[in-house]
């Protein structure tokens, strides 16, 4: 079991590894890249926003994906005013948005969403500048479902001994009934002397409790 965990660890914790390097790849060949991690939530959506310097206008930004594995993808471009989808047929399809003039918004994150994203800002004065953010989308219904298999353990593990307990008590009272049974179909044939129960006493206490003995004047 605990060789199966580390095989299932190592494997959910390779393409994170596999986008580390991709990031240390980008920062060798980039002078100052500016490199951001992001967690969103599978189904959720997440913002990418860059942080522009005071001061500075944006001329253009682009934006483009890259998978653990495979070649970066233009996704979409940022102009003042309005922006445009390269391929509006892509993977991403009407799930990309743009928030406002430096932020990509993307929605129902799946899976396939981790990755590199990289923002290639151009300013006006013709500098340009990378940010990198690096996605991992984590599935919250895989470890933080196991709430769901605590609760079965919890009513798993005292419900047989539940149905126990009733059954004993159900053949206690079955083999009580069996004996006054017997009693009472020996007393019938004139064996024994019918003695009252435990049962019948307790009834014959309860009904004169219900009716107080009344008393009578001369």
């Amino acid at each position: 079991m605990r060789g199966q965990g580390g095989r299932r660890g190592l494997a959910e914790a390779a393409p994170l590894l596999a986008l580390l390097l991709l990031l240390a790849a980008l920062e060798g060949a980039s002078s100052h890249p500016v490199q951001r991690p992001v967690v969103g939530d599978l189904g959720g959506s997440v913002s990418l926003q860059v942080s522009v310097p005071p001061g500075t206008e944006v001329a253009r930004i682009e934006w483009d994906f890259q998978p653990g594995s495979g070649q970066a993808l233009v996704i979409a471009e940022f102009t003042p005013g309005q922006w445009e989808r390269p391929n509006p047929e892509d993977r991403f399809g009407p799930r990309l948005e743009k928030a406002d003039e430096t932020t990509l918004r993307i929605q129902a994150l799946a899976k396939e969403d981790s990755g590199v994203y990289t923002a290639h800002v151009r300013y006006r004065t013709a500098e340009v500048q990378e940010h990198v953010f690096l996605l991992q989308v984590s599935d919250e219904s895989g470890p933080g479902g196991t709430w769901m298999l605590h609760l079965l353990w919890l009513f798993a593990i005292p419900m047989p001994c539940f149905v126990i307990c009733i059954w004993k008590r159900c053949k206690k009272f079955e083999k009580y009934g069996m004996k006054v049974f017997e009693k009472v179909k020996k007393s019938k044939n004139g064996d024994v002397c019918p003695q009252p129960t435990q049962m019948e006493t307790l009834s014959g206490q309860e009904s004169n409790l219900g009716n107080p003995p009344q008393s009578h004047s001369l």
